[in-house]
């Protein structure tokens, strides 16, 4: 990482924690430059000890690829500080060593963040495993993390497989199925071998679709009704009830609640799914379908301008 990166950063958090004045600019730069100098000093003594490595070289576009984002958070005058610098051939140049990510990583997880370590992950469960590498992983080392597990002697492909079908909610199923077909070779073809696996047919069948590795046509009227399931329980996992009406509503074509009973008749395999998509979504819009307007309380007709009359 570019030093001029997290020199920017440092001064940042400076003027946060510290009442500078805003109208001296050269006592400002004065103190950004010391706040410079006593990070270089910082790295110097990490470097001593082993926590970081110090070189010089060009920058990675990376650092530059954020400046003309809208929600830039540095002022413009750090961005534009940054944009000369980050041009120059010969920079400051710093990154953890081993033993600085070691340190770095038991910061985190003293402080209750993550910071996952490849390879710890050899023995968890396998919900858990499939699960966190789903939502904490990058894809690569996702695949690095479950190639390990699958090479570990008695842990195999199938006990993987069964998981994600054991998983009751739709979107992590989903998830979990895709990272482990990422970690097999393309020759393995996973997702085509489970297209008629009676569980995770319709994960599959969507997958493959948004890959566009299957067109839709060949499926028969019941596999497009298991699709359908498979997106309107995702919908409901993700939005809830009200999300997936509002959805409903915005499909035009005919009585939403119809388009429901054939979905909940459709044979998707997650019972809880359907029965919660019944109560929550099917049998309001059953209720709605029949009592399309709801009664006003009005006073009846020549009731306005009426006066009770007084007892005497």
């Amino acid at each position: 990482m570019p030093v001029i990166r997290l020199e920017e950063t440092v001064w940042l958090a400076c003027q946060e924690y510290f009442v500078l004045d805003q109208e001296d600019d050269r006592l400002r730069d004065f103190w950004r430059r010391e706040a410079a100098r006593d990070l270089a000093r910082m790295f110097e003594v990490l470097s001593d000890l082993g926590a970081v490595e110090l070189t010089r070289g060009p920058a990675d576009p990376l650092y530059t690829s954020d400046l003309d984002h809208d929600d830039q958070l540095l002022p413009p005058d750090a961005v534009e500080r940054l944009r000369t610098a980050l041009a120059e051939p010969d920079l400051p140049l710093v990154r953890l060593t081993p033993l600085g990510v070691r340190g770095v990583r038991e910061r985190l997880l003293a402080e209750g963040r993550d910071a996952p370590l490849l390879g710890e992950l050899a023995t968890a469960p396998l919900a858990e495993l499939l699960g966190v590498l789903a939502q904490h992983y990058p894809p690569e080392d996702a695949v690095a993390e479950l190639r390990g597990w699958l090479a570990r002697p008695g842990q195999d492909l199938e006990r993987l497989l069964q998981a994600v079908r054991d998983c009751p909610f739709r979107t992590w199923a989903g998830a979990m199925l895709r990272v482990l077909a990422d970690a097999l070779p393309p020759e393995r073809r996973l997702l085509h071998d489970l297209r008629h696996d009676p569980v995770l047919g319709p994960v599959v069948w969507t997958q493959l679709i948004e890959a566009g590795k299957l067109e839709p046509g060949p499926l028969s009227e019941r596999e497009n009704l298991l699709m359908g399931a498979e997106s309107f329980l995702s919908v409901l996992e993700l939005t809830g009830p009200e999300g997936l009406v509002e959805q409903l509503k915005r499909m035009g074509g005919g009585d939403p609640s119809e388009f429901v009973e054939a979905i909940l008749a459709s044979g998707h395999p997650d019972v809880v799914g359907l029965r919660e998509l019944r109560e929550l979504v099917a049998e309001p819009l059953r209720r709605t379908a029949r009592h399309p307007l709801r009664l006003v309380p009005t006073r009846p007709p020549g009731a306005r301008g009426r006066r009770k009359k007084r007892k005497r």
